[in-house]
């Protein structure tokens, strides 16, 4: 199991120190040393969106800060995941929905479990609400977004539309406020992001950071709400662009 994880720690290594850091699109790459809570929304299934979260949440452990990494799973596999963290168990152990689940969600657990065993200050946390609950799943979530952030800085990483601070929705239809909205109406502080990702899946894609306001990300903005019966009436903080090279 030790070597496993090594394994994976020194893939996770090696890409970092390969890539650079997201280039600026129209404006430079955004701070978040002080962040609170940032919410990252991503396109499922994407390696790059993981190997990229996780590098986000070592350069803030880096700095000696306390940090919580809030995941959108059940929030029944807490336990589970709380044994795979201190390596009891493998990260396989824990269940992740098969929209969700890749071979690259995978090994940012096992980063995190490495973290975790080496002492960082990681709290590692389910966040989706369980099968078969009553509260909506971003109510839930955001609950429980707001009693880690009591606490400690937290990192999200969600679905895109779960990091929407603001939506209309269509006569007819009302999903409701995502998780983003709702945390906002409690009045906390947050940064929102969502990922904009090509249809072409490429191996090594680039990325690139710009506000929503300007025009890539307007059109970023429109691509990724197309398929949803609504529209922003409350743009993200940033939208990261990712490129075929």
């Amino acid at each position: 199991m030790r070597a496993q994880v090594l394994q994976v720690v020194l893939v996770f290594v090696a890409v970092f120190a390969a890539s650079k850091a997201p280039m600026a699109a129209t404006t430079s790459a955004p701070n978040f040393d002080d962040a609170r809570l940032v919410i990252v929304g991503e396109r499922h299934q994407r390696a790059s969106s993981t190997t990229w979260f996780a590098r986000l949440v070592m350069q803030r452990l880096a700095k000696g800060q306390c940090l919580g990494v809030a995941l959108e799973i059940s929030s029944d596999q807490q336990d589970t995941l709380d044994t795979a963290m201190r390596g009891e168990v493998p990260v396989d152990a824990v269940h992740v929905h098969a929209i969700i689940d890749h071979a690259g969600f995978r090994d940012m657990l096992t980063f995190f479990a490495n973290e975790v065993q080496e002492g960082g200050c990681l709290a590692v946390r389910a966040i989706d609400a369980p099968s078969g609950e009553s509260v909506k799943r971003d109510e839930w979530m955001a609950q429980q977004l707001a009693a880690m952030a009591a606490h400690r800085p937290v990192f999200a990483l969600l679905g895109n539309l779960h990091a929407l601070p603001g939506v209309k929705w269509e006569p007819g239809t009302n999903g409701g406020p995502f998780v983003a909205e709702r945390l906002k109406a409690r009045g906390m502080d947050i940064i929102s992001i969502v990922q904009y990702w090509p249809k072409t899946v490429c191996a090594g894609p680039t990325a690139t950071w710009t506000k929503a306001s300007d025009s890539e990300g307007h059109a970023a903005m429109q691509a990724v709400m197309a398929p949803v019966a609504a529209e922003t009436i409350s743009a993200p903080d940033w939208v990261l662009i990712w490129r075929c090279s």
